[in-house]
């Protein structure tokens, strides 16, 4: 996916000034200093907590398109990273989310009543 000849793909760090820990994320704009500080869970539940303020933001690559600034992004959060407590990234870098063992449900199983559940639930979303 390559990014729009106006548009700027971003690798960005956000550090907390105030407990030192950093979020880094990728962010796909027409403006390299607008206002975007993140969109995972916790950098965000950390902004409403210490305020804006608190935080910097810095640009650590501008990227000629969207998969490179999230191949940039996997080197930089490893699952080290995102374990070691001074990083409010939750998972791996390369499109974020949670996935593997970060997943809620890794290793759980529904039940078979749950299953039947949200099979009714899809069918009727898609008929």
């Amino acid at each position: 996916m390559t990014a729009a000849a106006n548009t700027l793909s971003l690798v960005y760090k956000i550090t907390n000034k105030i407990n030192g820990k950093t979020y880094i994320g990728v962010h796909t704009t027409n403006d390299k200093n607008d206002s975007y500080m993140g969109s995972g869970s916790l950098i965000k539940q950390a902004i409403a907590k210490y305020g804006r303020k608190s935080f910097i933001k810095e640009i650590l690559h501008e990227c000629a398109s969207e998969d490179e600034a999230y191949m940039l992004e996997k080197q930089l959060v490893t699952e080290t990273v995102a374990e070691d407590g001074l990083s409010y990234n939750i998972s791996p870098g390369g499109r974020g989310g949670r996935y593997g063992r970060f997943n809620y449900m890794f290793g759980k199983h529904h039940s078979d009543e749950r299953k039947r559940y949200l099979s009714e639930l899809a069918s009727k979303q898609w008929s």
